[in-house]
């Protein structure tokens, strides 16, 4: 054996016994640890650490009407949820068209055309909405659908009467065309190749005929026209032509709106209104406006099918009750939390949460951590209910070799670290994210045509699974490092 060898040798030792020494030391510290916190679990008393057999949180049906507004409402909510017990009395919302109504309830007379206007119902509210929701879409690396990103707040846009030149038009410069050639712009538009023309074409003329916001476009298109004329008789320039979206005087009335009461059109400067909270539509050349997250009057042009007659989507007077029913304490006492909602990229939101437990409840130990959280498969035998739920929102992928298109997959790593490591025990790591007890107990589940172990588990608290069957992944965050 060489000196080169002898080297290698060497160094290969001295990294073992390194290695020894570390473990020794977790070991040695994680024991002092459990002695030193020793008999707190006798205070750390959290329904989501216990034993018990929580119900599926099921609410009913939606068969309890009041006797005096007319909600419907789920048997356990409170006469005072909906009306006060009739103290109050709300105006009825506008009356809906009937064949909005039929095509909702699934009772219009082309049984087609109900089960397409559910499946497309978004294509067919964006080609009819007033205001537009634009994005860059990105095309994913992996397999999986486009999706875009959103940095802050959310915009909706409305554009000018017209569109620019060579620029087809579209949303409410739609509404003042001839209804044909609309028809044939909405069909065109991506994604509208399902959709049924005749469907597109009746509700078009729904929204056309009664939306105040489309009569609130034509009258600003028949002002210009007129202007126009009028000034080619008198030899002079076109006045400048622009309308206001108002917000309305009081929007706890729920009277049907009218095409003067969402907008109003003025013809040159004299006479207008200063440029204020309310969008300005000019007939053409000028960039989109933004409507305000505030205003009382966007729902109504964003979801069209929903407020065909353009009744105000809230109103800055709704009460936000503080007393409202919650469960508290449920993994134990919180002395401070931060949550983040997100959105996927097919659509549905998600919410990060982080807690900040009082002393008593704090995750310090191995022992903490697996009285809160769990990382196996359950028994099948023991416990079926909630081996169903881990089996179906709870396993990773699969992905690596078993699958290398994984969305997952980050050249040719699984992004999340899967799978992990077996581990016997629960390891505290104090600057990150423990290593959670993932036992080589033999219990496999078949995802996709591949077995799966513990080593592809979700951390889960089995109580919050059960209660809610759905992808709950709860962690132990041991440091600020940890946290994303």
């Amino acid at each position: 054996m060489d000196e080169n060898d002898e080297n290698v040798n060497r160094q290969v030792e001295n990294n073992r016994r390194r290695n020894a020494r570390n473990r020794l030391r977790r070991d040695e510290i994680n024991n002092q640890q459990n002695a030193r916190y020793a008999g707190r679990h006798e205070r750390m008393h959290c329904i989501a650490r216990s034993n018990t057999i929580p119900d599926y949180n099921y609410l009913g049906e939606m068969n309890h009407i009041c006797q005096h507004c007319g909600a419907k409402k789920f048997p356990d909510e409170t006469h005072f949820l909906c009306c006060h017990n009739g103290k109050v009395v709300l105006s009825q919302l506008s009356p809906f068209p009937q064949d909005l109504q039929d095509l909702f309830t699934g009772s219009y007379v082309d049984q087609n055309a109900n089960v397409n206007f559910l499946k497309y119902i978004r294509n067919y509210n964006a080609c009819l909405s007033f205001a537009s929701f634009t994005a860059n879409v990105v095309q994913p690396m992996n397999h999986g659908p486009p999706y875009f990103r959103i940095c802050g707040q959310v915009f909706h846009r409305v554009g000018n009467l017209r569109p620019d030149q060579d620029i087809p038009p579209t949303n409410c410069q739609l509404y003042i065309y001839d209804p044909l050639a609309a028809i044939n712009f909405r069909m065109r538009q991506p994604g509208n190749d399902l959709c049924l023309n005749d469907l597109m074409f009746r509700l078009q003329t729904v929204i056309s005929e009664e939306n105040p916001f489309a009569l609130a476009f034509k009258n600003m298109a028949e002002v210009e026209d007129k202007e126009i004329r009028q000034a080619a008789i008198e030899g002079r320039s076109v006045s400048v032509v622009k309308m206001f979206l108002l917000e309305g005087q009081d929007r706890r009335r729920y009277n049907l709106p009218s095409h003067n009461e969402v907008a109003v059109v003025f013809v040159g400067e004299d006479g207008a209104p200063p440029a204020s909270r309310e969008v300005v539509i000019y007939p053409r050349g000028h960039p989109l406006k933004t409507i305000s997250s505030m205003s009382a009057n966007l729902d109504p042009k964003v979801y069209p099918l929903f407020f065909p007659r353009g009744d105000a989507g809230w109103h800055n007077q709704l009460v936000h009750n503080p007393e409202r029913a919650t469960l508290h304490g449920v993994l134990g006492k919180v002395v401070t939390h931060v949550h983040v909602i997100e959105f996927q990229k097919h659509g549905l939101p998600h919410v990060h949460i982080l807690l900040h437990f009082a002393t008593d409840d704090k995750l310090e130990t191995a022992q903490d951590i697996n009285s809160l959280i769990c990382a196996e498969i359950p028994d099948p035998i023991i416990n079926r209910e909630l081996y169903d739920v881990i089996k179906t929102c709870m396993i990773h992928g699969p992905c690596g070799i078993l699958n290398p298109n994984s969305t997952c997959m980050k050249d040719g790593v699984c992004s999340k670290n899967y799978p992990k490591e077996f581990n016997a025990n629960t390891v505290v790591v104090h600057n990150g994210y423990p290593r959670y007890r993932r036992g080589d107990n033999g219990l496999v589940i078949n995802i996709k045509g591949n077995n799966v172990d513990n080593r592809w588990v979700v951390p889960y608290n089995p109580w919050l699974s059960k209660k809610y069957q759905a992808h709950i992944n709860v962690e132990a965050c041991m440091s600020v490092k940890a946290v994303k």
